[in-house]
């Protein structure tokens, strides 16, 4: 095991880590009723590299490798880079035995999340710039992956920095919105370069349990990719009504390769 170690200081303050800690307390609540998002997620995974002759695969937002099929890309893969803005312990833990599994903690989005930072902490040296400014960035990795896995992560890149700003900002939804879709399609950018399989969370399904009504918000500002394989499927990503007071939550992900 190969492990690069990020800046874990501005990210925990960030958020990062007790959002990390909620999604494993979110798995252990929910038991089976994420069942079947994660065997989707898995096996689409596996369906990406199937009958291709990959020696090397990359996966952005590898978190506590719930929904990942772990164990065959272990043994399908000469070479497994692992990437995420901050491991678990238990995780790297759990796989250090494997010579050829790289733990890389990385921003990929470029370094936004670092600008963020140096913006809500006042850093004489930042100058003040709008926020799609801020996302004119790109992440790069010196070594060449066959293929790139974006996993649950796309409508996630501008959450926690989102929430972080506002507790020192004010920011408008128009710059909020503009934000997003700068950031998402940096990351669609990114995916174009490669081999891809990306997975997310495209629509948010709020069901109100009094009154039984359902109604949908956008996740993703972006357009889907076109001209490859796709698919979709229901999340149901709160069962007991707990993340949200008096709503149920499902998620609707959508799922593509090139």
């Amino acid at each position: 095991m190969k492990f690069q170690h990020s800046n874990k200081k501005i990210y925990q303050k960030l958020g990062y880590s007790i959002d990390q800690e909620g999604i494993l307390t979110r798995f252990l609540r929910e038991g089976n009723a994420w069942k079947s998002h994660l065997e989707h997620t898995k096996q689409w995974i596996r369906d990406a590299y199937a009958h291709k002759e990959y020696s090397s695969i990359a996966i952005f937002g590898s978190g506590w490798l719930l929904d990942v099929p772990i164990d065959d890309i272990i043994r399908d893969f000469k070479e497994v880079y692992l990437f995420d803005i901050i491991h678990p312990l238990q995780i790297t833990h759990k796989y250090k035995k494997y010579p050829h599994v790289h733990f890389i903690e990385a921003d990929v989005t470029g370094g936004v999340a670092k600008k963020i930072y140096d913006r809500i902490t006042a850093k004489s040296h930042v100058r003040k710039q709008s926020l799609p400014q801020l996302t004119q960035t790109q992440f790069s990795y010196d070594i060449p992956f066959d293929l790139l896995v974006s996993l649950n992560i796309v409508n996630q890149l501008d959450i926690l920095l989102l929430e972080a700003l506002e507790k020192h900002e004010s920011v408008s939804e128009e710059e909020k919105q503009d934000f997003r879709y700068c950031i998402q399609k940096n990351h669609m950018h990114l995916l174009e370069q490669y081999n891809y399989c990306l997975i997310s969370d495209w629509e948010k399904l709020v069901t109100h349990t009094k009154t039984r009504h359902t109604h949908s918000e956008p996740l993703v500002f972006v357009e889907p990719p076109a001209h490859t394989h796709h698919s979709e499927w229901l999340w149901n990503f709160d069962s007991q009504g707990l993340y949200e007071e008096n709503s149920k939550i499902d998620f609707r992900v959508r799922a593509f390769r090139s």
